[in-house]
């Protein structure tokens, strides 16, 4: 809290604010010879407040913040209040403010009082809590669907997905992150910054569950079953969408239908896919667990990202 007025005023208004009445008296930084220039910015680090100000100390007090290692916002309204809302990383200009405050601040507040600031701050924090949760689910379900594919191409010489079911997943996989800008987020205590080492990794084992999963299932569906190609690929693009937490999307009637196409008017289309239908209820069990477990995990390593219902 920085003010022009007497000591003992601002000690009361921070008093009022809920700060502490350590208040420093600005004519230090005129007083104060340069041998002990870091003494000073330790006192101004650790000060709830200043009295007395001049112009040219809001500069000094942000600028010694800056160079301390700290990323400084200022309010301000004033023409004196200028120079150290430009300085400043984030300048922000009250409601009010003149000219020179507004063409010097970063942002202009368009409304009275502080409390915008708080909003504006904890929405954004939501909004990158909800970006890192869509650069999660894009990297499992690049690595879920891609490497799976490549494998049971590369092991079992087939494909075990047809095109029209890979364009159909696509689809339903875009649907499905625009859910995520309606995620409910816990609001950090703290600035967030990005971490790619640590999404990375937690995407990447998430992902590789999914394929180890995938190839089973292919596998004991195609050695052990023994279905026909047509009921293996419906049978994977069941897993690969219900894993992909498409289902909460999709009803799981309507799968079978859209991956039959035109053959869904054959009878005997619908005596391949019996299997299948009647498996999806043991899909969406296994699925369902699995997506329980990986939910902890994601919470345990990542505990400010928690799901809506």
């Amino acid at each position: 809290m920085i003010t022009g007025d007497q000591v003992l005023i601002a000690r009361e208004t921070c008093r009022e604010l809920g700060l502490s009445d350590q208040v420093l008296d600005a004519s230090i930084f005129r007083t104060t010879p340069a041998s002990q220039l870091a003494q000073l910015a330790r006192r101004i680090e650790t000060a709830d407040g200043f009295g007395q100000v001049y112009p040219e100390d809001k500069f000094h007090i942000v600028e010694s913040l800056q160079k301390s290692g700290y990323v400084v916002a200022m309010t301000g309204d004033g023409v004196n209040d200028a120079p150290a809302l430009k300085e400043a990383d984030c300048g922000i200009a009250v409601s009010g403010a003149t000219d020179a405050a507004r063409a010097a601040a970063d942002i202009v507040l368009l409304t009275p009082g502080l409390s915008v600031i708080v909003e504006a701050i904890r929405l954004s924090r939501r909004i990158f809590l909800r970006m890192d949760s869509y650069c999660l689910y894009r990297v499992v379900e690049t690595v879920r669907i891609l490497i799976f594919t490549t494998l049971a191409i590369l092991w079992f010489n087939q494909y075990p997905v047809s095109v029209v079911m890979l364009v159909i997943l696509a689809l339903i996989n875009d649907g499905s992150m625009v859910t995520i800008a309606y995620d409910n987020t816990q609001e950090s205590p703290a600035p967030l910054q990005w971490n790619m080492p640590r999404l990375l990794m937690m995407a990447t084992v998430i992902g590789m569950v999914g394929v180890v999963e995938t190839i089973l299932l292919y596998d004991y569906a195609t050695l052990r079953l023994q279905l026909p190609l047509e009921q293996v690929q419906t049978l994977m693009y069941l897993q690969l969408a219900v894993g992909g937490d498409a289902h909460d999307l999709l009803h799981p009637g309507a799968r079978p239908v859209l991956v039959c196409g035109s053959r869904a008017h054959d009878a005997g289309c619908h005596r391949r896919l019996s299997v299948v239908v009647n498996a999806d209820g043991l899909l969406w069990l296994v699925d369902g667990t699995r997506g329980l477990g990986l939910d902890c995990v994601q919470l345990a390593l990542c505990p400010g990202l928690v799901r809506g219902v």
